[in-house]
């Protein structure tokens, strides 16, 4: 299993000591070509490792080459041995068309040559492999082939969806760089999932918006859900021995009838909290979210939000939690913690004081993950043994953050990732703790949501008694915690809605009532009476 960089984006800048030293590359390529007649692949999912024993795990577009052949684009990877230990051929629904099988499965029989399959790359060459595959039948479990149903299921849409975070996780750093100066620390995951519970409240115009700027146009709407439901539990589940959580939250003034169909979706997609709430009283509906943050975030976010931003005609909320507790595969000795510079710029012109962390020695190095050209240095620090998750640091080296960060994007931090080699490392970083909030409305219409902030939101598909309700505001609240033992972070995002047009409730009293004078406060009745036939007299 591939490892995941941690999905609350890190950017940190690490002691300006060297901490690696750059290696000579010498790169290659290699492909694949498959011949497949009468179906229509789509990818290839494989696994490969090289003489390390490092893997790496790759979706490669097949391209149509005529005659029923069809061939990937060039992988460039260091010069070396390779074996190649899984390939799954894929259509466009990401069910399996046909596999190598493995030694010793089942299905190895069928073939001359099983997996692993043994390749070498050399510098500046490139070269084909193709390993012999066998038709998958209606009747066939990975198993078969040697594999594990677990390992394989829905592989293309999680690095599909994963990818769509990423994109979306650089275009709102890019935003906020851009008024926000010092420290940043944000959660797209929450983000994006406090938008997945929107998402199916909303109509025609909204929902294109949505899915154009969380980068969800490749799916359906059902699928979309899936993603959701099933790349949340994926998360949960893909190590047990590091704590991560997400809840989700709908909140509604009473008066309000949320339909049947989006409360189903957020039940059985999402698991979420649902319950009316007096937004008339800002001061207790904000103790009820902030209770629920502070519960799902093991204490850590305990205002996600004020009384002030529940007023002025907000009727509705929306919440996503995230949580995320590891401990480092090497812990930092705390007696090698020592008061050290921290260069606040680039160029080091100015300097602060950090409780500089240490890690590994020339005699014992730490053995992690890394990469470094002539512009930055990148360290890949991993959570407990065989963990698949790992907090990534970048520190530019001739260029500010913000610069890095306005010109970062997907590609490049791929591509950081697969140069990324292990090295002996010894490794100085700085602990930390700190806590964010912003209020991203604007940046957020920026990269796309404009009518889902104005009075042209279609959000009808979410009550059916407040077709003018619109999202107000988008409040992001994060934590983050770095010491010697590992990282804590967490983060809330509260998406809040308030009816653009007030609510009037037309009420004729032409039929016998029964009226009364109270004191306002205790409701102690003062006067009560039953009105059958109303009389005035001048």
């Amino acid at each position: 299993m591939k490892k995941i960089s941690t999905l609350f984006i890190i950017l940190l800048t690490i002691s300006s000591c060297q901490i690696f030293e750059p290696p000579d590359f010498a790169t290659g390529f290699f492909n694949f070509e498959i011949n497949m007649p009468d179906v229509r692949p789509e990818t290839i999912s494989l696994i490969y490792q090289n003489s390390n024993g490092e893997s790496r795990q790759v979706l490669a577009n097949l391209k149509p080459q005529g005659n029923d052949d069809y061939i990937t684009s060039n992988i460039k990877v260091m010069a070396g041995n390779y074996e190649l230990t899984q390939f799954l051929v894929l259509n466009d629904q990401d069910s399996i068309l046909a596999a190598a099988p493995l030694s010793g499965s089942t299905k190895a029989a069928s073939v001359s040559s099983s997996l692993p399959y043994a390749f070498s790359v050399t510098k500046n060459c490139s070269i084909t492999v193709e390993p012999d595959i066998v038709t998958y039948t209606a009747s066939d479990t990975p198993e078969l082939y040697g594999y594990l149903s677990s390992s394989v299921n829905a592989v293309s849409l999680y690095d599909d969806f994963a990818n769509s975070i990423n994109l979306f996780s650089f275009d709102i750093l890019s935003e906020i760089i851009k008024n926000k100066n010092g420290n940043i620390f944000i959660s797209p995951l929450s983000m994006v999932y406090a938008f997945g519970l929107l998402y199916p409240g909303t109509g025609t115009i909204t929902a294109e918006e949505i899915q154009n700027v969380f980068y969800l146009n490749d799916y359906t709407n059902e699928e979309i859900l899936q993603l959701y439901k099933d790349f949340g539990n994926y998360l949960k589940y893909l190590d047990s021995g590091v704590n991560i959580s997400l809840a989700h939250a709908f909140w509604y003034m009473p008066y309000l009838h949320p339909r049947e169909t989006y409360l189903s979706v957020l039940n059985t997609y999402f698991d979420a909290e649902v319950s009316d709430l007096d937004f008339n009283d800002p001061n207790h509906a904000a103790d009820v979210i902030n209770r629920w943050a502070s519960d799902n975030t093991n204490g850590k976010i305990p205002l996600a939000v004020s009384p002030s931003d529940l007023m002025d005609g907000i009727v509705a909320a929306l919440a996503n939690a995230t949580y995320f507790k590891g401990n480092w595969l090497n812990g930092f000795d705390t007696k090698d913690t020592h008061a050290e510079i921290f260069y606040t710029n680039t160029d080091e012109s100015d300097s602060t004081s950090c409780q500089m962390m240490l890690g590994g020695t020339e005699e014992e190095p730490w053995k992690m993950k890394s990469y470094s050209d002539d512009h930055l240095q990148l360290i890949r620090i991993p959570f407990k043994e065989n963990s698949c998750y790992e907090m990534v640091c970048i520190m530019p080296l001739d260029q500010s953050c913000d610069d890095l960060l306005a010109e970062l994007d997907v590609d490049q931090w791929n591509t950081w990732m697969e140069y990324s080699y292990q090295h002996d490392v010894i490794l100085k970083i700085p602990k930390f703790q700190e806590s964010h909030k912003y209020y991203l409305a604007e940046q957020l219409s920026d990269l796309g949501l404009e009518t889902t902030f104005s009075t042209n939101a279609d959000l009808s598909a979410m009550f059916s008694d407040a077709n003018n309700f619109a999202v107000s505001e988008v409040i992001h609240s994060t934590f983050i915690r770095v010491d010697e033992t590992g990282a804590e972070a967490a983060a809330v995002t509260v998406i809040t809605g308030w009816d653009s047009i007030p609510i009037i409730i037309e009420l004729t009293l032409n039929h016998p009532f029964i009226y009364a004078i109270q004191d306002a406060e205790t409701h102690a009745i003062i006067f009560i009476g039953k009105m059958m036939t109303p009389e005035f007299e001048e």
